[in-house]
């Protein structure tokens, strides 16, 4: 039941455009519930209902591939199925998807311009500010770009040096 469940939710999400999404939240979940919340936590609900998904699908694949001979040599070392999972089978598929992990971690950041659709102030709905007062549209929006690409390798980086400490095993052959 909670396996069909979890299935149909990430199927829908990965199915439907974020956008979709993005304005079912914002402007269909305040008709449903009769309750009207700030832009700003309507916006990260969304991504937080897309990129669950995202995120799941990436750990369940990491999990999968962990050899069941690992299991079981932990089970017979006496774990119980909770420290089987925590000690032996999430460190090992954390570290196989990590480099999926930091993927799907850009691609939220810079999905995050999205939000200005709905009214949401980030650095795209700023960029419009500017150049519809300016007419300098494509001044702005170079300087936007460049701006998200720093951003972007600077998160780069620092994803690369977490993995450095937390997986050092991770990578040598």
């Amino acid at each position: 039941m909670i396996r069909a469940a979890a299935v149909s939710y990430v199927e829908f999400i990965r199915n439907t455009p974020f956008i979709v999404q993005l304005f079912s939240v914002v402007f269909g979940l305040p008709l449903l519930l009769n309750y009207r919340w700030p832009l700003e936590s309507s916006a990260v609900l969304a991504i937080v209902l897309n990129f669950s998904a995202y995120l799941g699908e990436v750990i369940r694949a990491g999990i999968d591939v962990i050899a069941k001979g690992q299991r079981e040599g932990a089970y017979s070392l006496g774990m119980t199925p909770r420290q089987t999972l925590f000690d032996v089978i999430l460190p090992q598929a954390i570290a196989n998807v990590y480099p999926s992990l930091t993927s799907q971690f850009i691609f939220l950041f810079l999905t995050t311009g999205l939000i200005s659709e709905v009214g949401v102030e980030d650095l795209t709905w700023a960029g419009r500010f500017i150049a519809d007062r300016t007419f300098r549209d494509f001044e702005v929006f170079i300087t936007l770009t460049v701006l998200y690409m720093a951003m972007s390798y600077f998160f780069m980086g620092a994803l690369q040096l977490i993995r450095q400490f937390a997986f050092p095993w991770w990578g040598r052959k």
